[in-house]
């Protein structure tokens, strides 16, 4: 199983997966994030409407995971003072067969503000890596990204 944190840019046009989830993975929103779950119910949505689907929603969960680490199964999502621009995400691969075993989402006070970067992040952690397009999603730049999603249907994710 490989650690890992996803920052890199990609400079073809496709949309490369970094891995997959066999089942459906939970969501567990941090109690660091109270008040602020909707705007997570709504990115989830958003992947939703291109086919994706979710298993159990935990929130104001006050686990150590929140500070760091995971939980099998699921995306933890926290708000963390530590994070290196609007969020980051890390993930836990199993390397043989490139499913993701579990992943974490952290989010700056800032990426709070930004619907749409708390929406690709929920793409990093379902596998998506960075796209080279500017207007799309998964753009790494969030000031030339935007709400493109080609690539992106569940109908296009291998798993």
């Amino acid at each position: 199983m490989m650690d890992i944190f996803l920052q890199s840019l990609i400079s073809d046009a496709s949309i490369p997966q970094n891995g997959y989830w066999r089942e459906r993975p939970a969501l567990v929103i941090c109690s660091n994030l109270n008040g602020k779950e909707e705007k997570i119910h709504t990115a989830k949505r958003w992947w939703e409407e291109l086919g994706y689907r979710f298993g159990e929603i935990h929130t104001g969960y006050s686990g150590a995971e929140c500070s760091g680490g995971y939980i099998q199964a699921s995306i933890v999502i926290t708000l963390s003072s530590h994070t290196y621009g609007l969020a980051q995400t890390f993930m836990q691969i199993n390397t043989k067969n490139k499913q993701i075993q579990a992943a974490r989402i952290e989010l700056s006070q800032r990426s709070l503000q930004k619907h749409r970067c708390i929406t690709h992040e929920l793409g990093h952690g379902l596998g998506w890596s960075h796209s080279s397009e500017e207007m799309h999603l998964m753009y790494p730049i969030y000031e030339l990204g935007g709400w493109e999603y080609f690539g992106l249907s569940f109908d296009q994710y291998k798993h």
